[in-house]
């Protein structure tokens, strides 16, 4: 996603889907695109994992 210069602008966890593969390995769906936009600013791409890792790290406590 960043690769293609899409920020997502809201990846918290209830924008995260798991689909479970048939071969046990996992799919991560992003969904809900509505704050997204295009840009190659590294400052961007870092706020946009920043924001994930932090709803990561409260919803699953023990994570950090």
């Amino acid at each position: 996603m960043h690769s293609a210069g899409l920020i997502h602008g809201d990846l918290t966890t209830p924008n995260v889907l798991v689909k479970k593969k048939q071969n046990d390995n996992l799919d991560l769906i992003f969904i809900d695109f509505g704050l997204s936009k295009f840009s190659q600013k590294p400052e961007d791409k870092a706020v946009d994992l920043y924001v994930l890792e932090r709803a990561l790290t409260s919803a699953h406590i023990g994570m950090e």
